[in-house]
């Protein structure tokens, strides 16, 4: 499935990991108006952070960058079951709007970083094939 946009791509994700929208219009166009705190004053990661708990522990490691952290929301969002996935690194860039090469650093980058688990797999002929990725 392609994405339009970034947006759209977290918008999917809310919705399938339990953001609620059942607030009225009114009160979602409030809460976005009124300035907050930063969340580093906040204790970073509070109790009104709710939609974004999923990812909390992404969001809470300060030397990720946020590319990789949009291709972790991309596979969460890709995975099954068992938390694991296999598009190939040009099928993430074009969904994403990304280069090759930025993929690929930003998925180093989080299997350096723990969150990702990837596994390289071979067909019969042996010939390379997408990696297997294990979402943690």
């Amino acid at each position: 499935m392609a994405y339009a946009s970034r947006q759209e791509l977290f918008l999917s994700i809310g919705k399938r990991y339990g953001k609620s929208s059942d607030q009225p219009a009114q009160a979602q166009q409030a809460s976005t108006t009124q300035r907050r705190a930063p969340r580093s004053a906040m204790g970073l990661y509070s109790e009104d952070t709710k939609a974004m708990s999923y990812f909390g522990s992404v969001y809470a490691d300060q030397d990720l960058s946020h590319r990789a952290r949009t291709v972790y929301m991309y596979l969460k969002d890709r995975s099954n079951v068992g938390d694991t996935c296999w598009p190939s690194v040009r099928r993430i860039a074009e969904d994403l709007k990304l280069s090759r090469r930025t993929v690929q650093r930003a998925l180093t980058d989080l299997e350096r970083h723990g969150f990702l688990e990837r596994t390289h797999r071979r067909r019969p002929n042996g010939s390379l094939t997408s990696n297997l990725y294990r979402v943690k």
